[in-house]
C-alpha cells in the first residue's frame, strides 16, 4: 500500500491512522489488484492478507503463519512478498496505541497493564471484523 506518511509518524502519534483505516486501505488495494472478484471474495482476500501480515508483525515465520491459518507456506510467502512496509505500518498502528496510552496515563499505567489494554483493543477489533 502507499501512504502519505511514515510508519514512524503513525507510531509516534504524529499522524492519526487506525486499524480500521488500515483494513479499509488494504481492502481498496485488494479490490484494485483483483477487480474480477465479487465484493464478498475481495473482503475474504483482504482479511486473509491482514491476518498474514498481523502474524508476521508478531514475529511468526511463514511456516507458522501457514499452519495457524490453514494455508500453504508458499502462499504466505507470496502474500508477504513486497509487503514489508505494510507489515511495518500495521505494527506502527498497534505500537502507536501503546505509546498513546503511555502519554494519556501520565505514567500511571504499567507496561504490563498497557500491553493488556492494547491486546484487548486489538482482539476487539479482530472480533468486530471477523479477523
Amino acid at each position: 500500500m502507499r501512504f502519505d506518511f511514515t510508519a514512524s509518524q503513525v507510531m509516534l502519534c504524529e499522524v492519526s491512522y487506525t486499524l480500521e483505516e488500515f483494513l479499509r486501505d488494504l481492502h481498496a488495494e485488494v479490490k484494485y489488484n483483483f477487480p474480477q472478484y465479487s465484493e464478498q471474495k475481495l473482503e475474504e482476500i483482504a482479511k486473509l492478507f491482514y491476518r498474514v501480515m498481523y502474524f508476521s508483525f508478531n514475529g511468526r515465520t511463514s511456516q507458522e503463519i501457514a499452519h495457524t491459518i490453514g494455508i500453504k507456506k508458499d502462499f504466505a510467502d507470496l502474500i508477504l512478498k513486497d509487503r514489508k512496509g505494510d507489515v511495518e505500518m500495521l505494527g506502527s498502528v498497534i505500537m502507536g496505541k501503546f505509546l498513546r496510552n503511555v502519554r494519556e496515563a501520565g505514567g500511571l499505567l504499567s507496561d504490563c497493564d498497557n500491553l493488556d489494554l492494547v491486546n484487548a483493543e486489538v482482539r476487539n477489533f479482530h472480533a468486530l471484523n471477523n479477523l
